[in-house]
């Protein structure tokens, strides 16, 4: 984006230090708080932009959350006769899975927190994230949530509290918790979301498992029983398309059940954009984040457009 340009209808000012990212950030309230001195400023400041990474004012707080997590399991354990022993494996098993060094030689219970915030930023969120993943509780999560969104960072706890992952506007979170009502579909819609947003992200599998969250949901409905035991989503489209009369979408057009061409549309961009996958004549391409995350996002409407009765059988006149 050139420096000085302004991007219209999103935020103002200050787009040389914005991506069109933070702008929706700061427009949709995941910055929810500002310092007194950058309130009413007239301008995107840096400040109010989502942190990446752990900026200075995180790095003591997210430190402290740590150290408060251990202590909550000392506090657990503390009739036992082996409490440090309990506290300080589960430490050092926090610290394998953040790759942090730890001294052999001290409490590994007290070192933790400390040296993940001596390795710097990523590590420290590393080590955040490694804690949630060995269960807190429902208090720390909340807290750490706060904490988060107080700061200003790009991350948030995930919904089922195992760990960091980024910060989602909430109407397409709860889209997704919608979709994720679809027993079949769930799985794959969760682990999608997961690879695209949390704190490995890992594009390839996002789309994926996109494409299998809309095949557990379509093909039950256009290829029930036999038929459909092997079946991809490309025969799903093909199915579809090879009898289109026989389908129909709840919304209406002009005053009658629309054709399915926005459907064979959407569904054919997914199966099509799978670029690190496909053969034939056309070269593989990595997916990118972007694309991934687009992928996810279109996976949960078309789930719920299956799993709700969107996608219909026609009636006949």
């Amino acid at each position: 984006m050139p420096a000085g340009s302004e991007v219209p209808g999103i935020c103002c000012g200050a787009a040389e230090v914005a991506t069109i990212y933070n702008c929706l950030a700061e427009r949709v309230g995941w910055v929810s708080w500002q310092p007194l001195s950058k309130r009413g400023s007239g301008s995107a400041s840096k400040q109010s932009m989502l942190e990446d990474g752990v900026p200075p004012h995180l790095a003591a707080p997210l430190t402290g959350w740590i150290q408060a997590v251990l202590d909550d399991l000392f506090q657990q354990h503390i009739s036992q006769e082996n409490t440090f022993s309990i506290v300080n494996s589960h430490a050092r098993q926090i610290a394998a899975r953040a790759r942090i060094s730890l001294s052999p030689h001290e409490e590994a219970m007290y070192e933790l927190a400390y040296a993940a915030e001596r390795e710097g930023g990523q590590a420290l969120l590393d080590t955040v994230d490694a804690t949630l993943s060995m269960g807190v509780s429902d208090l720390r999560m909340r807290e750490l949530d706060q904490l988060l969104l107080d700061g200003g960072s790009a991350w948030n706890v995930a919904d089922d509290g195992n760990g960091l992952q980024r910060r989602v506007e909430q109407t397409a979170v709860e889209a997704l918790r919608t979709a994720s009502v679809a027993m079949n579909a769930s799985p794959h819609l969760n682990a999608a979301w997961e690879a695209a947003y949390g704190r490995h992200p890992d594009p390839s599998r996002a789309y994926s498992e996109a494409i299998k969250a809309v095949e557990a949901a379509s093909i039950p409905t256009v290829l029930p029983g036999a038929q459909g035991a092997k079946a991809t989503l490309g025969r799903v489209i093909e199915a579809l398309d090879r009898n289109r009369g026989d389908w129909q979408l709840a919304i209406a057009s002009a005053g009658v059940p629309s054709r399915i061409t926005p459907l064979l549309g959407m569904l054919r961009l997914l199966w099509q954009g799978q670029t690190d996958r496909h053969g034939g004549s056309s070269p593989t391409v990595p997916i990118a984040a972007d694309a991934a995350e687009a992928a996810v996002h279109l996976a949960v409407t078309l789930v719920q457009w299956f799993e709700s009765g969107v996608v219909r059988r026609a009636v006949s006149p």
